[in-house]
């Protein structure tokens, strides 16, 4: 969007497709905010989950489960336990290929720590060799899994020129549709992050992503996007989006990911709170303002694994224009503002 009319527009469109969904939605199973927020005037708030990350050792997984984070994010791989000899999933991050908790002591933990309290997990495979024994344990509790469960794998070549070799799409989604389909697919592409030249999701990365969701999903997908990559790819964002109802991405950023708070604040805005869940390590409303290659950010203690971080540079005219305030545009967007906001008052009213 290059006007400030336009991307109001846009924002209409984003406001219809998401109440429509909202609507729709009723009596289905419940989405992640549901889950945590029902009852509230965040149900439908996905921008609201917290994140406990890279919970990959009993130490971290019981603060967790004891801390006020919505859901707790982990790295899964095949490896072998402390002591031990067996190779079998465990909890852990490349290039850790041991830890003092197996995935299926972990499972165990969160099945019995959330009949006392809401938790969720975010499952993140680092290898497809782990899939498998990790789905076929979730299928066999599944009767006595009430929370939200997300399955979490790059399996795309993304933006950049990343080293990292992604998952094996088709095995990977083959095998959650045997046996999980009830979990939510986090699916992404593997990436590398320059502050300089950021660069952007492209048309094929997104017509990639499509093509290999072309059949129908028990539970709509979330798409895992870097932040600073995210910003300036918003259009083709929700054109992927659009594609899978009530489909959203989930805004992550790494350690040192420079980016421009603003675009970021005015990139979930544009795509709602519905659809945008915010896997960050900064409040967003109050980001850190650093320049490229600077840290402000004071790590969490259930989050210093992975030791995320994202700071902010001014706008300088390279990362897009900016809107424009003008008199004469101001008066013909205020026109569309309020029309927007009667049709989602009605709408809500309506539903």
């Amino acid at each position: 969007m290059t006007t400030f009319v336009g991307k109001i527009a846009l924002w209409l469109t984003v406001c219809l497709m998401g109440l429509t969904e909202l609507a729709a939605a009723k009596g289905e199973t419940k989405t992640t905010p549901e889950y945590f927020f029902d009852g509230t005037e965040d149900y439908a708030n996905a921008t609201a989950i917290t994140w406990a990350h890279a919970v990959n050792s009993k130490k971290m997984l019981e603060a967790a489960l004891n801390g006020d984070k919505n859901m707790l994010e982990a790295d899964v791989l095949i490896g072998v336990k402390e002591g031990g000899t067996i190779r079998e999933p465990i909890m852990a991050h490349p290039p850790s290929n041991t830890s003092d908790i197996t995935f299926a002591e972990f499972l165990s933990e969160v099945m019995k720590g959330s009949s006392d309290r809401k938790k969720g997990i975010k499952l993140d495979f680092k290898d497809i060799e782990s899939v498998e024994p990790c789905l076929k344990l979730l299928k066999k509790h599944s009767k006595h899994i009430h929370f939200p469960v997300w399955l979490n794998a790059d399996i795309l070549v993304g933006p950049g020129n990343p080293t990292a070799e992604p998952v094996d799409a088709s095995k990977f989604l083959n095998l959650t549709q045997k046996y999980a389909p009830f979990a939510t697919l986090s699916l992404g592409w593997t990436t590398s992050y320059d502050c300089e030249n950021p660069g952007s999701y492209e048309e094929r990365h997104v017509e990639a992503m499509k093509s290999l969701l072309d059949f129908k999903l028990e539970t709509p997908p979330t798409f895992p996007v870097r932040a600073g990559i995210a910003i300036h790819s918003f259009d083709r964002l929700l054109e992927l989006v659009g594609n899978f109802k009530s489909s959203t991405v989930t805004i992550w950023s790494a350690k040192e990911d420079a980016l421009n708070h603003t675009l970021l604040h005015e990139f979930v805005f544009m795509m709602g709170a519905n659809r945008a869940y915010l896997d960050l390590p900064f409040n967003l409303q109050t980001g850190p303002h650093a320049t490229c290659g600077t840290s402000t950010h004071q790590d969490d203690p259930v989050d210093d694994v992975a030791n995320r971080e994202v700071v902010d540079t001014p706008t300088n005219g390279t990362d897009g224009p900016e809107p424009d305030f003008s008199g004469a545009n101001l008066m013909g967007s205020s026109v569309i503002v309020v029309a927007v906001l009667a049709v989602c008052l009605i709408w809500h009213k309506l539903y």
